[in-house]
């Protein structure tokens, strides 16, 4: 269930991450290509913003906003009235203290950096308590008994003290806003409640997942399922160990390990003899135990291209708001989607195709899908089926939404039947889980009532064991998503952010853990903050695990003053171990095309792949590529062949990008095809597909 807190501590969090977004020079900001740098403490005065909360008593933790602090926190001297207050953490622009026990009444509050002040800023030391400590998250979040976790929240204190299940903790190390305790042994396996005693109380409970230990890892699946040497990829599955980094080998070569907890592991590609070669990949701990093996594919890369693009087989299909799906052999399904034809509302496609590299064509699917579909999502699974979930469909009244799914089998080249979803829904997005379970999140549906289709904020989850869905989460995401971000990323099992509710474009994000299928909005209620509100954004997770949120639009809702959402990116890291987890900071793109309905892609070599754009013909027929911060931007050294939106971006196993389909109405009337963006581009939907050749 979402955790709770007192409402002092939930309207604390709450401003901090909002005051947090809207900080300038967060942790890894750089000066962009076009714009946007960060700013620095210089050589003037420190100059305080605002402090949260501007009223507390003795021993409360305060946040103090600003900007030319001290980049080491200990070396700011901050003082209520006269009085000096312990400085916990802090940057160039925003300071962690404990206020000082000092009297009652008007103190206001001073930094000094060297021998520069800042002028006062009001702050009221009250009568009262201390608030009792508030939890954020813990990472992990389960593990057995000796587990190491690492807990963040609010209040904890100096001396905080922890208990799991009822047994007391070993706090390993402790400071107000953070500790490090010891799962209890003798704890039986099951949830268990983790509580933090401080000057102010005890906190409310969060609960960890006490396992079995001495049971084997368990590998569910590979992100993506081939690639080159030296590439990122994520493996999915649980026991992968906690303390120490497990052993991961790739045809019995040592693979680089990044991060990693118990259910997720990033790791680079090792050279392997004999490439191209399918290898099984084995995860050890450290105790010695190994998962079962999985099948990945290393490859050669392409002939370099120079960073142009080639034309590749046209599609058998014109194709927009389709989907492709990279299968475990290399190849690309791509399914469903409008065609262009036979007028508003396009009956959609239920045709399928399959892309090979190897030979440059295209093969149809053997048979239909059960109906036309298109914004709806198709995901792999850990067997190699693909789940098709959704979309939009019509009749002659106009447009549906599908409940309906299929599941493709590539052995057989055929679709079947699905399942039925819980709730009817298209333009939603959809995630592969740790489990093998796909975790499907947002878009739009029917009203109750029958004829409106408007954003919902639901969350279902395939279950690969059953072959079911059941509901995704103990209580469903706080908005709606509507064609949002979804992606799995380092810290979260799942991270939605942005997209569209009903009153407009959301301007917050928030993530899904595995345990007890809870979402959070960031620490203990406190809604994770964007710098814009952004729909029709692109996603990507960053070589330094960050997330990164690239352009979208912000057609109901206005962004702050001077802020293009279509030509920004906003980066937050999600590993709740960084001091700025949870906190997005800004990149500005002055001098690169607006995005909007456009794709994102990672590279083999961390680099990113931006391209096309709902928004003007020259911006639908460009793209750009960015390093792999994501901090400066420049156009690729020839244009794709075709101007593209809603397209799809699929990385192959050599290394190249496919770009299929997309084009049509972009400004369509949204009750003719579920969407509409005012003023955007109009293409004739395309058939072309192209390779981008690093």
């Amino acid at each position: 269930m979402r955790r709770d807190v007192s409402p002092r501590a939930a309207a604390l969090l709450a401003a901090l991450a909002l005051l947090a977004a809207g900080a300038t020079g967060c942790e890894g900001s750089r000066a962009p290509s076009g714009g946007g740098a960060g700013s620095g403490s210089g050589g003037s005065a420190p100059q305080i913003d605002r402090a949260v909360p501007d009223a507390a008593p003795s021993g409360e933790q305060v946040v103090i906003f600003g900007r030319g602090f001290d980049p080491v926190a200990g070396r700011n001297t901050v003082r209520f009235g006269s009085v000096p207050a312990s400085v916990l953490a802090g940057n160039t622009t925003e300071l962690s203290v404990l206020v000082p026990s000092a009297p009652g009444g008007s103190q206001p509050i001073t930094v000094q950096r060297g021998g520069a002040t800042s002028p006062p800023f009001p702050f009221t030391i009250t009568a009262g308590s201390p608030t009792p400590p508030a939890i954020g998250w813990l990472v992990p979040s389960r593990g057995p008994p000796g587990t190491r976790v690492h807990l963040r929240g609010l209040f904890f204190g100096n001396a905080p003290a922890v208990t799991a299940g009822g047994a007391q903790a070993s706090v390993l190390t402790a400071g107000a806003s953070h500790l490090d305790f010891e799962v209890p042994p003798g704890l039986a396996p099951g949830p268990r409640d983790v509580v933090v005693a401080g000057p102010g109380g005890t906190s409310l409970p969060v609960p960890f997942e006490v396992t079995q230990g001495g049971l084997p890892p368990v590998l569910v699946r590979i992100d993506p399922p081939g690639g080159l040497p030296g590439q990122r990829v994520v493996l999915l599955g649980d026991g992968f160990g906690n303390a120490a980094a497990p052993d991961v080998r790739f045809g019995g070569v040592q693979a680089p390990v990044l991060r990693f907890d118990a259910s997720r592991i990033e790791v680079r590609v090792p050279p392997v003899p004999g490439a191209p070669a399918s290898v099984s990949v084995i995860v050890s701990r450290a105790a010695g135990a190994s998962s079962n093996a999985l099948a990945f594919f290393v490859a050669v890369p392409a002939a370099s291209g120079g960073g142009g693009f080639a034309p590749a087989a046209p599609m058998q299909s014109p194709r927009t708001r389709h989907t492709a799906t990279l299968l475990a052999d290399g190849r690309v399904l791509v399914v469903g989607g409008l065609d262009g034809r036979g007028g508003l509302p396009s009956p959609g496609l239920a045709s399928g195709e399959v892309y090979d590299p190897a030979t440059d064509r295209w093969t149809p699917v053997a048979n239909s899908m059960s109906v036309p579909r298109y914004d709806h999502t198709a995901t792999r699974l850990a067997d190699g089926r693909v789940l098709i979930a959704g979309g939009f469909g019509s009749t002659a009244a106009g447009i549906t939404v599908h409940r309906s799914t299929e599941l493709y089998d590539p052995a057989t080249n055929a679709f079947r039947p699905g399942p039925l979803m819980r709730t009817p829904l298209a333009g939603h997005r959809a995630v592969p889980l740790p489990d093998g379970d796909v975790l499907i999140v947002g878009g739009q549906t029917v009203t109750s009532g029958g004829g409106a289709i408007q954003p919902v904020n639901v969350a279902d989850r395939f279950d690969a064991q059953s072959g079911q869905f059941t509901q995704g989460a103990a209580l469903p995401p706080r908005f709606g998503r509507d064609r949002a971000v979804l992606l799995a990323a380092p810290g979260a099992a799942a991270l939605v952010v942005g997209g569209r509710d009903v009153s407009g474009e959301q301007q917050t994000a928030e993530w899904f853990e595995m345990l007890g299928g809870s979402w959070l909005s960031g620490a203990s209620g406190g809604l994770l903050a964007m710098q814009a509100p952004r729909q029709l954004a692109a996603g990507v997770v960053l070589a330094g695990g960050e997330v990164a949120v690239i352009g979208g639009l912000a057609l109901q809702r206005s962004p702050p003053a001077g802020l293009d959402p279509a030509r920004t990116a906003e980066l937050m890291p999600t590993d709740p171990l960084r001091p700025s987890a949870g906190v997005f900071s800004l990149r500005t793109f002055a001098a690169l095309p607006p995005r909007a309905a456009h794709t994102a892609t990672v590279l083999a070599d961390e680099r990113v792949l931006v391209v096309g754009s709902a928004l003007s013909a020259a911006a639908a027929g460009s793209a750009a590529l960015f390093d792999s911060a994501l901090a400066f931007g420049t156009p690729t050294a020839g244009s794709p062949q075709a101007p593209r939106f809603d397209h799809t971006a699929t990385l192959l196993f050599d290394g190249r990008v496919l770009l299929a389909g997309g084009g049509g109405e972009a400004s369509a009337p949204a009750s003719q095809l579920g969407r509409a963006i005012p003023g955007g581009v109009s293409l004739p939907v395309t058939d072309s597909a192209e390779l981008f050749q690093p």
